[in-house]
């Protein structure tokens, strides 16, 4: 049996139409006469303003006025305005500025509940027991002390309780520097 080739075969290259037979281009006839009737335009203008008198005033001087200087005595004093003296200030219709001024606020601020309920941090969770007793190793080289609590299918890694968020923080932030970034706090269970 014959092999059969299931690549096809080139397509036929198309002759491309002679490049030396262009189509002419067009003329562009209105973009000429729009630009012929800018130019007659703009010249007419010109000629225009070159018709027209420079200074219009020009046509009719004005007539001389002679100016006569009269000698101003040396020893003369200028003439002195009497000062105006300012109107004395009014006095000021609201009192809220006096009033403020002695005003002392008293804000009652009301004390802190006291957080009361015990908070844990729980630094990881694994399938197997091995790797949560590995992650109790290595917090207890940084000084921090967990147990591992079996949940269901999971050891957590679980660290405190601690007596409130504050103190659970204050050990988050030391793990985090230990390099355990990960630790969650919750309400002790």
């Amino acid at each position: 049996m014959a092999r059969k080739d299931y690549v096809r075969n080139a397509a036929p290259k198309r002759r491309s139409s002679n490049p030396k037979s262009a189509p002419p281009r067009r003329t562009p006839w209105i973009a000429i006469a729009v630009f012929a009737v800018c130019a007659l335009g703009f010249i007419y203008f010109l000629v225009s303003l070159a018709k027209r008198p420079a200074t219009p005033a020009a046509a009719n001087p004005p007539a001389k006025v002679e100016v006569k200087a009269t000698p101003v005595p040396v020893d003369a004093k200028p003439a002195t305005k009497p000062k105006e003296t300012l109107p004395a200030p009014p006095k000021e219709e609201w009192r809220y500025v006096e009033t403020l001024k002695n005003k002392e606020v008293e804000v009652d601020v009301p004390d802190r509940p006291k957080d009361d309920k015990p908070y844990q941090m729980q630094c990881g969770s694994f399938k197997v027991y091995d790797q949560a007793e590995t992650q109790k190793a290595k917090l207890a080289f940084v000084g921090l002390e967990a147990q591992v609590r079996k949940t269901g299918d999971w050891y957590r890694v679980i660290l405190g309780p601690y007596p409130g968020k504050r103190a659970a923080q204050n050990q988050q932030h030391k793990a985090e520097k230990a390099g355990f970034p990960h630790c969650a706090i919750w309400p002790w269970r």
